[in-house]
């Protein structure tokens, strides 16, 4: 297994200031013009797809004006037409721009649904195919389950952040059941992702951002041909347990001895 990258000096207060407003002027005007740009060409047919290139070019405006590097591994090479859930440890708003500029395939965001309020940008968001979520509303958070699985099984792969939301600590928590049901219902392999190195740049609740560098990480697909609902808890084991090896959670080894105990399909 590829250990973690090598801790990098820490960057001075100089350096963190600049990230900081650097990063807010661009989230803030470089977005806003991102969305007024990409908002008529969302509609292009293929539908989504020019969006989803303008999102990259828009996460590496973000990472370079904040100073942020980023790497990328796969284990095993993904089929280009392919498609994937992709399921991502969260500990920072820089997991999103770091997933943007590494995923191997066209791909759609799910995301809380309050986004998709943003003037400009959330009408961009919706008109190139990514996917709102309202968690307190069980009507339309079906409905976001049925876009997910429609998208998967029409034109594109889909990216969730089980757990919902940032980790406080920076260790992977509970995954929610959603991404699952979604993944079980279109049949498609699930693609554990390990991120390493967002919360050093930018913990949860700090508006400080530290110049250094992430890695991304994509796992081995795991086949949920194999799992029903019945052995859907056990497939969500089993992709915690690998997105927490491969973002480096310390805490990882110690879950694989209790996630061990529970047999494996496949």
């Amino acid at each position: 297994m590829t250990t973690a990258p090598r801790a990098a000096r820490r960057p001075g207060l100089t350096a963190v200031l600049l990230a900081t407003v650097a990063s807010g002027l661009y989230l803030t005007l470089g977005t806003l013009l991102f969305g007024a740009v990409s908002l008529p060409l969302a509609w292009i047919p293929p539908r989504g797809r020019l969006f989803f290139w303008f999102c990259r070019r828009w996460g590496r405006g973000w990472l370079a004006a904040a100073g942020v590097r980023v790497g990328c591994e796969i284990e095993e090479p993904l089929e280009a037409s392919g498609r994937y859930v992709f399921m991502a440890n969260h500990s920072s708003y820089f997991d999103i721009p770091a997933m943007m500029a590494t995923l191997p395939v066209e791909t759609r965001f799910m995301a809380k649904r309050s986004i998709f309020r943003v003037p400009v940008v959330g009408h961009a968001m919706r008109a190139g195919g990514f996917i709102g979520v309202d968690r307190k509303d069980k009507s339309r958070a079906r409905d976001a389950l049925t876009a997910a699985v429609r998208e998967l099984r029409s034109c594109a792969s889909v990216l969730i952040f089980p757990e919902g939301t940032r980790s406080p600590s920076g260790r992977v928590g509970e995954f929610q059941r959603g991404g699952f049901l979604i993944a079980l219902r279109s049949g498609r392999p699930i693609v554990p992702v390990g991120i390493q190195g967002s919360f050093d740049v930018q913990p949860r609740k700090t508006w400080t951002v530290r110049p250094g560098r992430i890695l991304v990480r994509y796992g081995r697909p795991v086949d949920v041909t194999a799992y029903g609902v019945r052995g859907l808890e056990e497939l969500a084991q089993r992709v915690r347990q690998r997105v927490a090896e491969l973002s480096g959670d310390p805490s990882a080894g110690a879950r694989a001895g209790d996630s061990d105990k529970v047999g494996r399909h496949g």
